[in-house]
């Protein structure tokens, strides 16, 4: 039996094969990646999935966002981030969530969605655990996996606005 899904929102995976009812190959459905992404040349990627917009590459964003920085810096660097006009004329950016950090990822390629500046590896997000212990993801090629950090330890940020994860 079929179900019907948001066909528009959800992000192709690519998966064509099907293992059991109801995986990604029994439905192929969701936007495709060749139009998912939109470059908005001014710094930023639109995800026509998610609603969210990126930083295109946190390593043209500079020091620290894409040299790394502690769970509490990242959450304080923002405040700059957001400060006058904003970044690339937005003042409401923040760090993603959990869930809007693993969106980022292709899994049908494993490799860096275009028109994203690679730059993979633990990302913070804004989900913590406790006092101690936050949320990262990993772009691009393992973003399903998530794992614990130090909030001491260091890692790039990739900052997201808007968006209907959660909503």
């Amino acid at each position: 039996m079929r179900i019907e899904t948001p066909k528009l929102w959800l992000p192709r995976t690519g998966q064509t094969t099907s293992y059991a009812d109801g995986d990604d190959g029994f439905y192929q459905a969701g936007n495709p990646r060749a139009t998912r992404f939109v470059d908005n040349l001014n710094g930023t990627v639109s995800d026509r999935a998610t609603g969210l917009m990126r930083v295109k590459s946190s390593v043209a964003m500079g020091a620290p966002f894409d040299a790394g920085m502690t769970w509490a810096d990242a959450m304080s660097n923002l405040i700059t981030l957001n400060a006058g006009a904003g970044y690339a004329g937005y003042n409401d950016w923040r760090i993603p969530n959990l869930f809007e950090g693993l969106t980022i990822a292709d899994h049908s390629s494993g490799s860096v969605p275009p028109p994203f500046v690679a730059y993979g590896g633990l990302h913070w997000c804004s989900t913590s655990i406790d006092a101690y212990y936050a949320y990262v993801y990993y772009e691009y090629h393992y973003s399903y996996i998530a794992y614990t950090s130090a909030k001491t330890g260091s890692r790039p940020v990739r900052p997201v606005r808007g968006g209907r994860i959660n909503a």
